[in-house]
């Protein structure tokens, strides 16, 4: 009864669909069948983050997800992009609402990724949805025209 009321109150994301992976990354490279995510390493202490969580508005920001999906679905999933100014406390405003078609599923879950060019100063989240708008996962960062020229970036595989 208790996963009932939480599902349809939108607290546990919709079964089959899961979010097993998600980040905020510099570049993403698909290579055979894995990607390679680079990210700015953060501090020593943080070795648990693998994904980043401030950006430039210069370069291009790339949002990847990973979703577990039984074999036989065939469904679509959402990045909606979201973006806040720093200044305000106004709510977040929509983007880009971009569809990703899934057809199957693997072991490892079903992967895919978008990009966003010039964005803008502030603070943005990635919500990974379902069609009908239940949120899988959301991404967070911010976007500053104030970061370091030379960052010392990390790749790993997805």
């Amino acid at each position: 009864i208790l996963c009932t009321v939480l599902y349809f109150l939108n607290w546990i994301p919709p079964i089959p669909l899961s979010l097993t992976f998600g980040g905020i990354y510099h570049q993403i490279e698909k290579n055979h069948d894995e990607y390679l995510l680079t990210y700015e390493k953060g501090p020593w202490y943080d070795i648990w983050n693998e994904s980043n969580d401030r950006v430039g508005i210069e370069s291009p920001v790339y949002c990847f997800s990973s979703v577990f999906a039984p074999v036989t679905i065939q469904t679509t999933i959402y990045h909606h992009w979201q973006w806040r100014p720093l200044d305000e406390h106004s709510s977040f405003r929509t983007t880009d609402h971009i569809p990703i078609t899934i057809t199957g599923g693997r072991e490892k879950g079903y992967r895919s990724y978008t990009t966003k060019h010039r964005v803008q100063q502030g603070e943005w989240r990635v919500n990974v949805e379902t069609e009908d708008g239940r949120i899988l996962g959301r991404m967070t960062f911010v976007a500053d025209g104030n970061l370091s020229a030379e960052p010392v970036m990390t790749t790993i595989t997805r």
